[in-house]
């Protein structure tokens, strides 16, 4: 059996294909061959021979590519070395070497990465500090420039809205004079132009915290005048005796201001001196009717009724 031509003339066929370096149709046919004629030792050594060269054809490639990977390195081609580790992974799964090499790339990556960040958010800051204290009217054309272009890119919108604030500081910092003052609807105008910049600035709430203040300053101010004025008209209508018109007006003061004394101690005397008025008033009147009559009767008696 050991002589068959037909195992010989097999032979010479699987080693023209190792020859030829056809390896894997070598190593199929050895396979179909040995579960036929399991006995025939031959075409076992030629499958032991077929896998130590795959597996030194698989060593030399992998060493090839660790080669390339050296000199990725070098130039700092992380993202390229990721992916050709993650192609020779697919052949040489687990690979131990491999395995620690990707890791090994990974942070090299991730610090390669971080230092860019760096260096860009360096340089950039530095381009918009520029900005903002030469041309600061421009600043938000670009920083809305450079959110537009990098709209998923976290870096480039950290750096914005942190050059967002500075803008607002800085607006707010020229307007220190403005906001000192009581000019309440110019210092509520600031406010709509810095909610165009950052609406959830913490800066603009501080602001509309003061502004809050001088209007309610402004407003207690306006009451206290009108009241301060309206006393004095009352004081002049009790001395006129229009004491109706006093006490209806003081009513109006106690309305929003109850706890004003001056203007209660006003409305009793204005209210304590109406009936004497009226009472005088009618007095008057029928004192001034009774002449009137008198003259009347003493000119026709007989217009009038004896009772």
């Amino acid at each position: 059996m050991n002589s068959s031509p037909y195992f010989e003339q097999a032979e010479q066929n699987i080693n023209l294909l190792i020859s030829e370096g056809k390896l894997n149709e070598a190593y199929k046919k050895c396979n179909n061959l040995i579960s036929q004629y399991p006995e025939e030792e031959r075409f076992r050594k030629l499958k032991n021979k077929i896998e130590e060269e795959i597996s030194e054809i698989k060593e030399e490639y992998l060493e090839k590519n660790l080669n390339e990977i050296e000199q990725l390195w070098k130039e700092e081609k992380f993202s390229e070395i990721l992916e050709k580790i993650k192609e020779l992974l697919n052949n040489y799964p687990n690979n131990p070497k491999l395995l620690k090499l990707r890791e090994k790339t990974l942070v090299a990556y991730k610090d390669k990465v971080r230092k860019q960040s760096e260096d860009y958010t360096a340089k950039e800051s530095e381009r918009l500090e520029k900005i903002l204290d030469n041309d600061t009217e421009h600043l938000l054309d670009e920083i809305i420039h450079l959110e537009r272009n990098n709209t998923n890119n976290p870096v480039v919108l950290k750096l914005t809205a942190v050059f967002r604030e500075k803008l607002i500081e800085k607006k707010i910092e020229d307007s220190s004079d403005l906001i000192k003052s009581n000019k309440i609807e110019e210092i509520n105008s600031l406010i709509v132009e810095l909610r165009g910049i950052d609406p959830n600035s913490g800066k603009i709430i501080e602001l509309e915290k003061i502004l809050n203040q001088k209007t309610q300053k402004s407003d207690l101010e306006k009451a206290q005048h009108l009241i301060a004025e309206t006393e004095k008209e009352i004081r002049e209508l009790i001395k006129s005796e229009n004491y109706d018109q006093a006490i209806m007006k003081a009513k109006g003061i106690l309305e929003v201001d109850p706890e004003n004394e001056n203007i209660r101690k006003l409305l009793v005397k204005a209210e304590n001196l109406l009936p004497r008025q009226n009472k005088k008033l009618s007095i008057e009147a029928i004192l001034k009717n009774k002449e009137k009559l008198e003259r009347e009767y003493k000119e026709d008696k007989d217009k009038f009724i004896k009772l």
